[in-house]
């Protein structure tokens, strides 16, 4: 027997996993990026940094403010769209849906492509600092597109009153 959920709990769902994923890239990151400020040659771009804005510290604070920055506005533009296409097409199921039907093909492919990447940071040895960025950057991403779900959801509740 395969399990059915409402349109609003499938919604309610993925926005949990996008925003579940986003914070523990966020968590990852950040600390990529505090291990970076502390190791010996882990950095490509801190020391460079540090060296202008006057320490590893304050280095470290501007790659985090750029990476929330454009994980801000990734989140709010791009990902927000892939957001409002995935629950409309949940919407467009039966109701209720079966939960394997939640994500098209599609979904999978990006998905394997975006752990991929994540794999391939690992195995060249990409510098903390960079990979600190990239997943502070994503994590933000994530965070902030997970929240047109979780808007649709509340909407899609009101609507049922």
């Amino acid at each position: 027997m395969m399990l059915h959920f409402s349109h609003r709990t499938l919604i309610t769902i993925s926005g949990l996993i996008w925003f579940s994923v986003g914070g523990m890239l966020l968590y990852k990151g950040l600390n990529f990026l505090v291990a970076a400020s502390k190791a010996d040659g882990g950095s490509l771009w801190l020391n460079h940094l540090a060296t202008l804005v006057g320490g590893l510290e304050l280095a470290v604070i501007v790659l985090v403010a750029i990476a929330l920055l454009i994980g801000y506005l990734k989140g709010t533009r791009v990902l927000a769209k892939s957001a409002d296409k995935g629950s409309n097409h949940i919407q467009s199921l039966p109701n209720p849906a079966p939960v394997h039907k939640m994500y098209k093909p599609g979904y999978f492919v990006l998905l394997a492509v975006m752990v991929g990447l994540g794999v391939a940071m690992n195995v060249f040895s990409v510098p903390l600092d960079v990979r600190g960025f990239v997943d502070t950057a994503v994590g933000a991403a994530l965070v902030n597109g997970s929240m047109v779900y979780f808007r649709k959801a509340v909407m899609l509740k009101a609507l049922s009153l």
